[in-house]
C-alpha cells in the first residue's frame, strides 16, 4: 500500500516542480495553486516514506534508518549549496555580480 502511495504522489510532485518553472511571470493565483498541491503532496509523502523506510530496513531500528535518511538529505543540501555558490560569477563586468549564469548549461 505504501509503494502505491509513493508511486502516485512522486510524479505529482515532479509535475508541480516542472510547472512552477514557467509560472513566475504569469499569475500569482496559479503559483498559489501549484504550491498548494506541492505542499499537500509533500506533506502526504513524508510519513508514508518514513513508514516504508522503517518496514524496508526491518532488522534495523526505525530510528536508525530514518536518522540516516535525514542525514543523507542534509548532506545533499550542503553539497548542492556549496556547488551552487562556487558557480556564481565573480568579477565579470558583463553580468551582475552573483549572477547564476554559469549554473545553466547551454
Amino acid at each position: 500500500m505504501q509503494l502505491i502511495a509513493i508511486k502516485v504522489v512522486v510524479p505529482i510532485i515532479g509535475v508541480c516542480y516542472l510547472v512552477f518553472i514557467w509560472i513566475p511571470g504569469k499569475s500569482i493565483i496559479a503559483a498559489y495553486i501549484v504550491l498548494g498541491v506541492l505542499g499537500a503532496t509533500s506533506f502526504t509523502l513524508l510519513p508514508v516514506t518514513l513508514e516504508w523506510l522503517a518496514d524496508d530496513t526491518q532488522p534495523a531500528s526505525p530510528e536508525v534508518s530514518s536518522t540516516l535518511c535525514w542525514m543523507g538529505g542534509q548532506l545533499c543540501g550542503v553539497l548542492f549549496t556549496l556547488i551552487m555558490q562556487s558557480l556564481k560569477t565573480h568579477g565579470d563586468s558583463s553580468v551582475p555580480d552573483g549572477d547564476m549564469t554559469r549554473c545553466v548549461t547551454d
